[in-house]
């Protein structure tokens, strides 16, 4: 019985901590930019994290956009 008791208690201990644990997305949407004209799959990406920038790529079509 003591054995189960403090596996129970336990189990309370890291439910309680794991509740209070704020857990933060890494990125955030800041706005869509819509691609008139493109249907199908993104192959590529690209950070430019100084720059603010994301290069997506589309094989396919043989483009690349920027979106800032």
């Amino acid at each position: 019985m003591r054995k189960s008791s403090v596996i129970l208690v336990a189990l309370l201990l890291v439910t309680a901590v794991m509740s209070m644990v704020k857990v933060t997305p890494p990125l955030k949407l800041l706005h869509t930019t819509p691609l008139p004209g493109f249907t199908g799959d993104m192959d590529h990406f690209a950070v430019d994290l100084k720059g603010h920038r994301l290069f997506l790529t589309a094989e396919v079509h043989k483009t690349m956009w920027r979106a800032c």
